[in-house]
């Protein structure tokens, strides 16, 4: 394990999914990170008085964030640093934007999130590529466990192509769904049209039988393979649109 300073480290979704916990640290790759910061496109925002709650996807895998900051009732439906809300009855935001978020991983009921300190747009869409160099730069330091050096003097094509496939998921790279989480999944979308907060997971009846655990255990499946996001809380959930 690296002795080097535990400070922000930048990374992907898919590197966010495959961190392990430790303690009060997350060890992402080899390494402890006791906050992360990622770009990422922006497919949802919605507002209570008390958090909000967005769902992120770099390319690489979706991710749930949360905030917990207050918010009068009548700015509901205001933008936020700029970041609009989604509209109501919609699941995702009427124009494509992107966000810099830096957060803490957190671990819920099975569901794994991340708790954002602070979040901005994107005005600049050269961040959103700089962000994937200074990934592969840092994991490569890590591996090295060489000095900071310009990214210009680390990024090479051969590196690229290595880096890429470690921080970046590709067709395959997730565990099949177990057979009960396909028959969640297809339960859910028989349900149709979802009310605004989601649909309970309580309410579907291959389920009453279940432990939190084991239904928390199907739903992080679930969401780790972008099949459906949370809303209100870890029990409510959309299933997420499929191209």
């Amino acid at each position: 394990m690296s002795n080097l300073p535990r400070s922000l480290r930048p990374v992907t979704i898919a590197m966010v999914k495959k961190a392990t916990p430790h303690g009060e640290l997350w060890i992402v790759g080899d390494d402890p990170a006791d906050e992360v910061t990622l770009v990422a496109e922006l497919f949802h925002h919605r507002a209570t008085p008390h958090m909000r709650k967005f769902l992120l996807d770099d390319g690489t895998a979706r991710l749930n964030a949360k905030i917990w900051v207050e918010t009068p009732e009548n700015a509901l439906d205001d933008p936020w640093r700029r970041i609009p809300v989604s509209p109501a009855g919609q699941n995702q935001l009427s124009e494509p934007l992107y966000v810099r978020v830096r957060g803490h991983i957190q671990h819920y009921n099975g569901v794994r999130y991340l708790k954002v300190s602070n979040m901005r747009l994107v005005d600049d869409a050269n961040e959103i590529y700089f962000h994937l160099l200074e990934v592969m730069t840092v994991l490569k330091q890590l591996d090295e466990r060489a000095a900071i050096v310009p990214v210009s003097n680390l990024v090479s094509h051969h590196m690229v192509l290595d880096l890429l496939q470690r921080t970046i998921s590709v067709p395959g790279a997730l565990p099949a769904l177990s057979e009960e989480a396909q028959n969640v999944i297809q339960a859910l979308r028989a349900l149709g049209d979802p009310p605004a907060e989601g649909f309970h997971i309580g309410q579907l009846d291959l389920l009453q039988d279940r432990t939190d655990e084991d239904i928390a255990a199907i739903l992080w499946q679930l969401v780790d393979h972008s099949l459906i996001y949370t809303t209100i809380d870890e029990w409510h959930v959309m299933v997420a649109d499929v191209d």
